[in-house]
């Protein structure tokens, strides 16, 4: 049994690894529980899955956590699953429930936000695993530091899935420079506000320069007004959420990938790998990110991409003018990124996953329950803001 937040047509790095999980693991029967997608646009999900929708008013909230595990203990009664796959520790509490009752192995994956922004939650889900796959060395620093046992972890990063035909070269790509972020628009240590102020310098060396922003969320009305005030308004272009399709297209028209994931906050994780990097470096595109943890496991700093300040606007503009300037390393860069997407692709990621399933099945169950029930309050109060 997988148990997800999100799954597709909802699009992310989660949503992305549950869908790929869910249509890889062909050997095994599985059943998903998910919680209901806000939108029927997003990511095409898998033939033939058994999908679960549980309520999700408001997404993520403590009653749609709830919700969710409520369902998957109905579900359990019937499917009576060997092992259980929590893909957030938010589900890992039905994910516990479910073991004692059917006496089902649990891996968890960690990711890095949720970590701190649950701390009792994350430590007690710690302590619930059989087996902990970790995305990145930054997230398996945070497992250790909740009290992971080093001999549970596993560190395997998310895959992609490459274009159906190969990318045009950078320099076979029509219209002018173009840059490209993809990312939801809920969350302002993705830097946009960073990148608009570099936008704005680069503007007036490079007035043909654009720069589309595709993805979502409350931030998007904000970011907006600050394109305009900032004179941007012909060349940037908020795209909103788009589909598989319509996103590939897009990826295959940039010239540079930009995304500038700064580091958080104290109380705070940031970013636990960066997927959307490796999937610009499958369509073939040089990727300018910001130096910051996890990042740099899916930035390799001079060969898929560059690494810059995130938190400076002129350090980002010096990065897409370099790439913008260099032909010759923009192209390096690119193919980098397509070797390191093709390492990555997800029947290769699938297997370890699926290696992995087969020895906790095979072991012991390692497990230990939690002491105290600090960890009920997280659960009821909700993902707490970063201390600032």
């Amino acid at each position: 049994m997988l148990l997800t937040p999100a799954f597709p047509p909802s699009t992310g790095g989660i949503e992305r690894t549950a869908a790929a999980l869910a249509g890889g693991l062909n050997d095994f029967k599985v059943e998903v529980v998910a919680g209901r997608p806000e939108s029927p646009v997003g990511m095409r999900p898998p033939a033939g899955i058994l999908v679960h929708w549980a309520a999700n008013d408001p997404p993520g909230g403590r009653r749609a956590t709830l919700a969710l595990s409520r369902l998957a203990l109905r579900i359990c009664l019937g499917f009576r699953p060997n092992l259980v796959l929590s893909l957030h520790i938010r589900t890992m509490p039905a994910a516990r429930a479910i073991a004692r009752l059917t006496g089902a192995r649990v891996i968890l994956v960690v990711h890095a936000k949720e970590m701190c922004e649950q701390p009792a939650l994350a430590r007690a889900a710690i302590g619930w695993a059989d087996g902990i796959v970790t995305v990145s060395r930054f997230s398996s620093e945070l497992a250790l530091e909740a009290g992971a046992d080093p001999g549970r972890i596993t560190l395997i990063h998310p895959g992609v899935t490459p274009p159906e035909a190969s990318p045009p070269p950078l320099s076979a790509r029509p219209g002018p420079p173009t840059i490209i972020s993809v990312s939801r628009l809920s969350d302002s240590s993705k830097g946009h506000d960073i990148a608009l102020e570099a936008m704005a310098r680069l503007h007036t060396l490079r007035p043909y320069l654009r720069w589309e922003i595709v993805g979502d969320g409350l931030l998007r009305p904000e970011l907006e007004r600050r394109a305009d005030q900032l004179g941007l308004s012909t060349c940037v272009t908020f795209a909103g959420t788009l589909d598989d399709e319509a996103l590939g297209r897009a990826l295959n028209s940039a010239h540079v990938f930009c995304l500038l994931s700064r580091p958080a906050p104290a109380g705070a994780a940031g970013e636990g790998f960066g997927i959307a990097f490796v999937e610009a470096g499958a369509h073939g595109l040089p990727v300018l990110a910001g130096r910051t943890p996890g990042v740099v496991d899916a930035v390799a700093e001079g060969k898929t991409g560059l690494l810059v300040d995130p938190t400076d606007p002129q350090s980002v503009a010096n990065g897409i003018d370099r790439l913008l300037s260099n032909p010759a390393l923009a192209e390096r860069l690119a193919a980098g990124g397509r070797e390191w997407a093709t390492a990555l692709e997800w029947p290769r990621v699938v297997a370890r996953y699926r290696e992995l399933i087969h020895y906790v099945l095979a072991s012991p169950g390692r497990g230990n329950g939690s002491r105290g029930l600090r960890w009920v309050r997280d659960l009821a109060d909700g993902p707490r803001a970063p201390r600032v």
